[in-house]
């Protein structure tokens, strides 16, 4: 078998698009230790080139390794053969060293792979400086589930439907437009020709997001602790929208209908373009982030900017001077809605911001908040322990006792 297949087969191992008979021709070719060394290459370049933090995490690669191995028994056991990860000092990276094969068979295979997964695991989240421990600690939590899509939509007249929990279909009628929840669970709005406009209110709370189809077909997605305030029908010459904490919008091009969005004091003016607007009042700067087409962002003392794709406004609350900043990593900006975390030089508080939002947690410092900076990939689905247990594996100390979490000196 070539090396391109095998790659293809491994990729698509961790994508779940395996049929049955590819997991059994993969596990056919892990027992044969004929290509060994050519699967260890295939895993250390995905992991070297960064393709596959969040597919070789500890949550998903576990998972996968027992379903096509059948590994549950013998794996730690297994495990003791692989050898323990190394640091580089000198270049602040994780390395591995070489793989000993001690003994045959299917066993031998588990081992490489647990090794890979504890590799990538660690490579996955970093703090800024020397490693100076990666071995397995344990972590005090009482856990927290990660958000789902959860959100209240208010109605002109004050009325309150819970969307995670509505039925499927049509949730409500207003001056002739109608509010649907298709199977999808997405809220959209199908105006009819004669319409009364009126305004809604839709929030997700923290542990939630949601997405919606405003009337002019825009979609727009929450994230956790967000909100948005619309009409029902966008009648006039402008279209806008009032939001709060973090939203992503994929604009509709409508021919002499700007889309506005307004934050605070803040307006973001847009004719047909994706952009996020991160704008939680617990961080120093609103951030107007675009991907794609252009936007003006005009601030409250009158300040004006114009956009280009990779470029973010960043308009901090002290009334300093907005700024615009070139060169942004989209990804990091996309990730809370692509499903992840991500982090690049994020410092500590940053970090727990986040966890805050996405699992509903109230967080306390027992002490000085560390200046530790991480770099790297956590999926989003995973559970409250489950992130810490990685973030501690960079000697930072967690404890979750109800709804609050405490970062332990």
């Amino acid at each position: 078998m070539q090396e391109t297949d095998i790659d293809n087969l491994i990729q698509r191992w961790t994508d779940g698009s395996l049929t049955a008979a590819e997991r059994s021709q993969l596990a056919e070719l892990l027992e044969d230790l004929n290509h060994k060394d050519m699967v260890i290459n295939i895993l250390q370049r995905h992991m070297m080139e960064g393709n596959a933090t969040a597919a070789f995490d500890e949550i998903r690669f576990l998972p996968l390794l027992r379903e096509v191995l059948g590994a549950d028994r013998g794996m730690e056991e297994t495990n003791k053969n692989a050898e323990a990860l190394n640091e580089d000092e000198g270049q602040n990276e994780i390395v591995v060293r070489p793989v000993r094969w001690m003994w045959m068979g299917w066993r031998v295979a588990a081992a490489v792979l647990m090794l890979a997964m504890g590799t990538a695991l660690v490579m996955m989240i970093r703090r800024k400086g020397t490693v100076r421990d990666v071995a397995e600690q344990r972590i005090s939590v009482n856990d927290a589930l990660p958000g789902s899509d959860k959100a209240v939509l208010t109605l002109a007249d004050g009325t309150k439907v819970i969307l995670d929990s509505a039925h499927n279909g049509i949730l409500a009628e207003q001056g002739g437009t109608k509010i649907v929840k298709p199977e999808n669970g997405r809220v959209r709005y199908d105006a009819g020709a004669h319409r009364e406009v009126t305004e809604n209110l839709l929030v997700t709370p923290r542990g939630g997001k949601y997405q919606v189809t405003l009337p002019d077909g825009t979609q727009v997605w929450l994230n956790a602790a967000s909100s948005m305030r619309y009409p029902t029908a966008f009648t006039g010459r402008e279209r806008i929208v009032t939001i709060r904490g973090e939203v992503y919008f994929e604009v509709a091009r409508e021919t002499g209908k700007a889309f506005i969005v307004k934050v605070n004091d803040l307006s973001v003016e847009v004719l047909g373009t994706h952009f996020n607007v991160n704008a939680y009042t617990d961080e120093v700067m609103v951030r107007t982030s675009l991907l794609e087409g252009a936007v003006r962002v005009k601030d409250g003392a009158g300040q004006m900017v114009t956009l280009k794709p990779g470029q973010e406004a960043q308009t901090p609350g002290n009334q300093q001077v907005m700024r615009v900043v070139g060169g942004i990593d989209t990804a990091q900006v996309m990730a809370w809605k692509n499903g992840l975390f991500q982090f690049r030089n994020t410092d500590l508080a940053s970090v727990m911001r986040q966890l805050a939002r996405w699992y509903d947690l109230d967080v306390v410092y027992e002490g000085k908040i560390p200046t530790d900076r991480f770099d790297g990939k956590i999926p989003r689905d995973a559970t409250a322990a489950q992130v810490l247990a990685i973030l501690q594996k960079n000697q930072i100390h967690f404890k979750i006792e109800g709804k609050k979490l405490m970062v332990l000196p």
